[in-house]
């Protein structure tokens, strides 16, 4: 992942962390 986009998947992980674990 680019250092410009994990700032924004951090904030994603955070919101959607329910919704990984379920897929995973």
């Amino acid at each position: 992942m680019n250092r410009r986009a994990d700032s924004s998947s951090l904030c994603i992980l955070t919101t959607f962390s329910p919704v990984s674990i379920s897929y995973f």
